[in-house]
């Protein structure tokens, strides 16, 4: 006789709550960035647990590549359970990533005695990264969902129950609710969902007049060597994070003028019109507009950008007044930081033991005080 088909489970009741998830009960999943640090939904969620996302980061356990998850235990926190799930490299975050990342982490959670009752609250995976809409992300979720479902009856394991949409503010929980409402009319989830007919509210519900920029968010460039055409040499920048997409622009590099400069940097010829030039000579034009709104930036270099002194750019005008003259530039009004691509690596890298030791040079000539380079007594010991 054939074999019987798996019964079909009841429908998942999708609900969207507006609370802070440090409150939620139940098992949370948040999504990381390969090679990103711990951040937003995930900060607040390792404060909630006393630490212990960032125990795993230290120790090389936690996930990053698409389709990695890590089940994290709480260590004395009142959330149950945390469940990490990998995005991938931002520069190449998708929709598909979102399917594939939440699919793994239900999966886990499924397999782990933290997934016996069929609940977890979701958050928007990848809202960091800002280049796919909120539309897509929920899209990718349910369909994460689906599947997950589809799995787990095939197996005769408990389905899941009850799922969370989590969201601190209202106007986003409304926008989330009327996005999945609009959704889950499609014919290909009928019978799959079960929406609440409105908003639950929970601690930590917060209302807003106006958004406002998270001081603590970082736009991401990401700069690598290529072609700029007609056989030049050049650099891709792709600018993640400020639309629903990401922006790549090609520039032709001027590898002597380069060259020059830093010559100019090590012989304490450097003044403002270098780093002047090179701001308008290598930095984008479509990025220079947004120059000035200071956000701070993160630099994903290759070997070749690596090169390339950006921290010394200079965006002030040239016939700028007294008060513009006054202004610092950007490097100093806003944060930067390098983050450098590597193809080869150790998963897991050894720690040194003893006590930890730093080496602050506080003086990089070594010789006497000058005015292109002065002292830093601060950095002293």
């Amino acid at each position: 006789m054939p074999k019987a088909r798996p019964a079909r489970a009841a429908a998942i009741r999708l609900s969207v709550v507006n609370g802070d998830f440090s409150f939620a009960n139940c098992p949370v999943v948040v999504g990381h960035f390969l090679g990103d640090s711990i951040a937003g939904a995930e900060a607040q969620l390792d404060f909630t647990l006393a630490g212990a996302l960032k125990k795993h980061y230290a120790l090389g356990l936690y996930p990053g590549s698409v389709g990695s998850a890590a089940v994290v235990a709480p260590a004395g926190g009142s959330v149950s359970v945390a469940v990490v799930v990998g995005l991938g490299d931002i520069g190449s975050f998708s929709a598909g990533a979102i399917r594939t990342a939440l699919l793994a982490g239900l999966l886990q959670l499924a397999v782990s005695p933290a997934g016996a009752g069929g609940e977890a609250a979701l958050v928007l995976l990848g809202g960091r990264a800002g280049t796919v809409s909120v539309s897509d992300t929920l899209e990718a979720m349910l369909a994460a969902l689906a599947e997950a479902q589809r799995r787990l009856c095939a197996q005769g394991m408990a389905p899941l129950a009850a799922i969370r949409f989590m969201s601190v503010y209202e106007d986003d929980a409304h926008r989330i609710w009327h996005t999945l409402r609009r959704d889950l009319a499609r014919p290909r989830y009928a019978g799959l969902f079960e929406l609440d007919g409105e908003i639950a509210y929970a601690a930590g519900a917060q209302k807003r007049l106006m958004r406002m920029e998270d001081p603590d968010s970082w736009q991401a460039v990401q700069i690598v060597a290529a072609d700029a055409g007609e056989g030049e040499a050049g650099f891709r920048f792709t600018a993640i994070g400020d639309q629903a997409r990401a922006d790549g622009y090609s520039i032709a590099a001027d590898r002597g003028f380069v060259k020059q400069f830093v010559a100019a940097a090590q012989h304490r010829k450097l003044d403002e019109a270098p780093t002047r030039a090179l701001f308008h000579l290598i930095w984008p034009a479509e990025l220079k507009r947004s120059s000035e709104e200071d956000r701070n930036i993160r630099l994903i270099l290759d070997e070749a950008a690596a090169a390339l002194p950006f921290e010394l750019m200079d965006d002030r005008p040239a016939d700028s007044g007294p008060e513009q003259a006054k202004t610092d530039p950007p490097a100093v009004r806003r944060g930067m930081l390098r983050q450098l691509i590597q193809t080869r690596f150790a998963r897991l890298e050894a720690t040194p033991h003893g006590a930890h030791r730093a080496l602050v040079i506080g003086d990089p000539r070594g010789g006497p005080p000058a005015d292109d380079f002065p002292e830093l007594p601060g950095a002293r010991v």
